[in-house]
């Protein structure tokens, strides 16, 4: 909880798999409760990892996220990639190791998307709407 109460923002990775959805309902309580006590402007971004689109079950668990997470599940997912489990054995960062694979593409747009989602909040916070 210390960690949360100190954090502005939450990057929860989650695969398109039973546990890992229950473990994120878990980090969502956690959430609410810690923006209900201590830190109110806590933000949280949802980012789906391992996902495998042949995978029906792994499709559906997708569409059940976006339907729940809308605005905080972000719009980049990182799909199974050989490639990027090679880099990991390799000790190398993926976009290093393969930088033109997909995984190392959807690295690089999650880092993109991100940045531009703390620009857009901090430039929203200079700033704010008169009421």
């Amino acid at each position: 909880m210390n960690a949360l109460n100190a954090a502005d923002l939450v990057i929860a990775p989650t695969q398109p798999e039973y546990f890992s959805a229950y473990g994120l309902r878990s980090l969502m309580t956690a959430i609410r409760r810690v923006r209900g006590q201590d830190n109110p402007n806590l933000a949280y971004y949802v980012l789906i990892t391992m996902m495998d689109r042949r995978n029906r079950i792994h499709r559906t668990l997708c569409e059940q996220l976006q339907t729940t997470f809308h605005e905080g599940l972000l719009n980049t997912i990182i799909e199974v990639d050989t490639k990027l489990r090679e880099s990991t054995v390799a000790g190398m960062p993926i976009t290093h190791y393969s930088p033109k694979s997909r995984s190392a593409l959807q690295y690089s747009a999650l880092a993109q998307e991100l940045t531009e989602n703390v620009r857009e909040k901090i430039e929203t916070e200079s700033h704010p709407q008169p009421n």
